[in-house]
């Protein structure tokens, strides 16, 4: 008997207890799966699936054979107790079935009370899973528990484990002299921090001169390697979380807060240890020179984004308050330009999608979403801080050592086909090679539609056809900055990379990397390239659909108001809307004039025999309902 041919790949539940499996090789297109071929599967499973051709579909079917890994260690839902047992039902309605809680595993919740379940058994065809509870949030319209329900789904924490505090308490608040030793003394320069109001962790300095040749550059990044040794108990923490998680009405931090904003912040006015990039550039911002170094700095002042680009715009009252700063900001100035300019030149994509603020009132309920500003004081940071990653990582790649670097490929093929294909529905025909596509090919795109109405649909359909960013041993390139050298060094208090980055370079000044050493490095980071991608990931996520939830929350004011918007999508089922606020949601063709509609896939629009509806059309909707749990927002067109 022929032995069955098996396929690897990860399931994408639905809530009618479907789903769809997309496959490692990803030669082989998504596979149906039908409720009772998913024999016990739930989202983000990892299975083997056995293929056959579909009799009702015109994709391919298949019948989940094996189950490899769970993708849900825990779930949240809310609690019914019925007896002397209960049930869950689970928030994430991917995860298609109830949760049944024995008797004494339910932490005397009470009914309607989010918590957090730990799966026991994940159940079969007749039966349900079954868990324990592990924690109980408590009542959804508690301040800050919708919120607290979403970061547990992701298994986030806010708190620390006992020891990792313990570790971090015995650091102390001030820099120690032994410390200071045997670092560049940087303590009389003139150097400040540039952050948003609300910050409390500063990693970044920086420090300008105008000299003969040019302009010489100081980005000075706090020395979280300092305190946090490979191996310690902070440094698993730190590992194991991956990066700080920021959310509209918290922050889940990768380090303790009394090092993230005590010791390891740059403080004004205090001595603080840093790492140091001091950069020599010409007349055209091009390096000429440059020393990466341990330092000891002193920052003059902590100023806001807002308050450095008012004194660029003559604020009089600022001006005077940082008059022996001033020269510095319009150095910085005048230098970013340059290196903006530099980086358009050779092919850097700049989406400029609106990103939004959403700010939280005292109930913890959402007041309002603004978008978040973004002005030259931002832009000039961002500037400085890409050049000094640029550095890094031209300069340790030249040494051959062990590294992280921060890869953008170039985009796939195919992306690139389907891409160029949608714009052609805009009549944009350009001259590029889909497989062999350059950043300035895109760029131009951008630069050619940036007035038009449909620009901020093209944008966000070619930011979803690159490649995702990740880290990696490898030196690949950064495709969207057009860099060929670039990693993260300069936020180590927020992001795993920059520290284990941070820790080669100090090892590598000290000369601490011996040959014998070199295998376990690579492996480590290796290793920590991997999780640190993934934990990226999971953070985006949650990020997201936090931000989904507080906007439909706070849509829910508005029910039966109308809006201007722009068609952002369209499907055979409706049509995908987005306000200026950056809130979006749907409209079905139930709800759109009287006609019979067709989905042109090539042409992105939807067809009736009316009119027909495409992608970057403004058009004006009403609010029609909104769903809480789902972060649904629906609305009519008017």
């Amino acid at each position: 008997m022929e032995e069955k041919k098996l396929y690897k790949g990860v399931i994408t539940a639905n809530a009618k207890g479907f789903g769809f499996c997309k496959f490692e090789d990803e030669s082989i297109e998504d596979a149906f799966i039908a409720p009772p071929n998913m024999n016990g599967a739930f989202n983000s499973d990892v299975v083997m699936v056995e293929l056959f051709p579909s009799q009702q579909r015109d994709n391919l079917e298949g019948k989940v054979v094996e189950i490899l890994q769970r993708g849900n260690r825990i779930v949240v839902g809310s609690y019914s107790p019925y007896r002397n047992f209960g049930y869950v039902i689970v928030d994430d309605k991917k995860f298609y079935k109830d949760v049944f809680i024995p008797p004494n595993k339910s932490m005397d919740a009470n009914r309607g009370d989010k918590v957090v379940v730990e799966l026991v058994t994940y159940g079969d065809e007749k039966t349900n899973p079954s868990g324990k509870i592990i924690e109980v949030i408590g009542n959804i319209d508690k301040k800050g528990n919708d919120i607290l329900a979403i970061i547990r789904k992701y298994e986030l924490y806010e708190e620390f484990p006992k020891d990792v505090l313990k570790s971090a308490n015995a650091i102390g608040e001030d820099v120690k002299e032994k410390d200071k030793l045997n670092r560049r003394d940087l303590r009389n320069e003139v150097m400040f921090t540039i952050d948003g109001e609300d910050a409390k962790d500063f990693d970044d300095a920086v420090s300008i001169k105008k000299t003969e040749k040019g302009y010489y550059l100081g980005v000075h990044i706090a020395d979280v390697g300092n305190y946090v040794k490979r191996g310690s108990t902070l440094d698993k923490e730190a590992y194991l979380r991956g990066t700080s998680v920021y959310l509209p009405d918290r922050v889940l931090p990768m380090l303790p807060v009394n090092l993230s904003n005590g010791i390891c912040s740059l403080k004004p006015k205090v001595d603080r240890l840093t790492l140091s990039v001091l950069m020599q550039l010409d007349e055209n911002a091009n390096v000429i020179d440059y020393e990466i170094c341990e330092s000891v700095i002193n920052s003059n002042e902590r100023l806001t984004y807002k308050e450095v680009y008012a004194c660029l715009m003559g604020d009089e009252e600022l001006c005077k308050k940082y008059s022996i700063l001033l020269e510095s900001f319009h150095l910085m100035a005048e230098l970013h330009e340059k290196l903006e300019k530099a980086r358009q030149d050779r092919g850097a994509l700049d989406f400029d999608l609106p990103e939004a603020y959403i700010i939280i009132d005292q109930r913890g309920k959402t007041k309002d979403i603004v978008p978040r500003e973004r002005n030259v004081a931002h832009k000039l940071i961002e500037s400085f801080m890409i050049l000094a990653n640029e550095v890094v990582a031209k300069h340790y790649n030249d040494l051959h050592t062990p590294f992280m670097y921060r890869v953008h490929e170039v985009p796939e093929e195919q992306k690139m086909v389907d891409f160029m294909q949608f714009i052609s529905a805009f009549n944009i025909r350009p001259a590029m090679n889909p497989s062999h596509v350059k950043p300035k090919d895109l760029q131009s795109i951008i630069k050619a539609t940036k007035d038009q109405e449909y620009a901020k649909t093209i944008n966000e359909v070619l930011l979803r056809s690159l490649q995702k960013a990740r880290y990696s041993t490898e030196c690949l390139g950064h495709f969207g900055l057009a860099s060929t050298y670039y990693c993260h060094f300069t936020s180590p208090i927020r992001r795993y990379p920059d520290l284990v980055i941070h820790r080669i370079i100090k090892d590598s000044l000290n000369n601490r990397i011996n040959q014998e050493d070199l295998e376990e490095l690579k492996e480590f980071v290796a290793d920590s390239a991997l999780r640190s991608s993934e934990r990226e990931k999971l953070a985006e996520r949650c990020e997201r659909e936090v931000c989904s939830y507080k906007k439909a929350e706070y849509m829910q004011n508005f029910i039966g108001q109308e809006f201007d918007a722009s068609i952002t999508g369209v499907s055979q089922y409706g049509i995908f809307v987005g306000l200026e606020n950056t809130v979006e949601g749907f409209v079905s063709v139930d709800d759109m004039p009287d006609d019979e509609y067709t989905f042109n896939e090539k042409r992105y629009c939807l067809q009736g025999r009316k009119r027909k509806y495409m992608i970057g059309e403004p058009v004006r909707v009403k609010l029609k309902s909104v769903n809480l749990p789902e972060r649904k927002v629906d609305f009519v067109l008017v």
